[in-house]
């Protein structure tokens, strides 16, 4: 009888051998069949956000005697402003070539001046605009001219080159190359007297008159 124990021990072991190998033949066949690589997954992708619209300045109401359109020319090269009763203006440059390029914008007064906020520009173009621009009167006469610049008008008036004749400026037009801006039509309205400036301008401009006056008239003298 022990040895017929011992055989069904054996044949025991060696079922409980063959099971695990048939396991183990079985884990690597599943192992085979699972793919390597992980599962494939949608990637969420949220719609794009509209980009919000540039912001465009708010338009003042202006007085009816301020717009109108403007021009200030001096060889080949100018600049026109029109400005709207809006509040609106357009500002645009040229070239020997003609116009280059129109820049609109708002426009409002504030402290006796005219200051200019282009639109957003739609391209790449850095936008232009005139700078602070102070109403001036001489006579039926309107000016604009830069607040900057004030003195080299005067210099101008007492020199001659103002009041111009013309919608395009002489070349021998004194000093400076700021853009002082004359109404359209009103180079041919005559004036008398000098510009309507106060304060310190006004005491600058009759100095300066006074000196070409003397100045000429050592000259003729000559």
């Amino acid at each position: 009888m022990p040895s017929v124990d011992l055989h069904l021990r054996g044949v025991a072991r060696v079922d409980i051998v063959v099971m695990i190998g048939l396991l183990l033949m079985g884990a690597v066949v599943m192992l085979q069949r699972v793919p390597c690589h992980p599962p494939r997954v949608e990637v969420y992708e949220p719609p794009p956000v509209p980009e919000a619209a540039p912001h465009r300045p708010a338009r003042t109401p202006l007085p009816r005697e301020l717009c109108g359109s403007y021009a200030y020319f001096r060889g080949g090269f100018g600049q026109t402003l029109e400005i709207r009763p809006a509040g609106d203006f357009v500002f645009a440059t040229y070239g020997l070539c003609g116009k280059e390029r129109d820049y609109p914008g708002a426009c409002r007064r504030e402290a006796g001046r005219v200051r200019f906020i282009p639109d957003p520009s739609p391209d790449s173009f850095r936008a232009e605009v005139p700078p602070p621009l102070r109403p001036v009167r001489w006579g039926r006469r309107l000016y604009l001219v830069p607040v900057a610049a004030i003195k080299q008008f005067c210099r101008q008036v007492a020199c001659g080159a103002e009041p111009r004749t013309a919608r395009y400026n002489s070349l021998a037009e004194p000093d400076g190359l700021a853009a002082i801006f004359l109404r359209d039509g009103d180079e041919m309205k005559r004036v008398r007297g000098l510009p309507a400036l106060d304060g310190q301008c006004r005491l600058y401009l009759g100095q300066e008159w006074r000196r070409h006056r003397r100045e000429r008239a050592v000259g003729s003298r000559g």
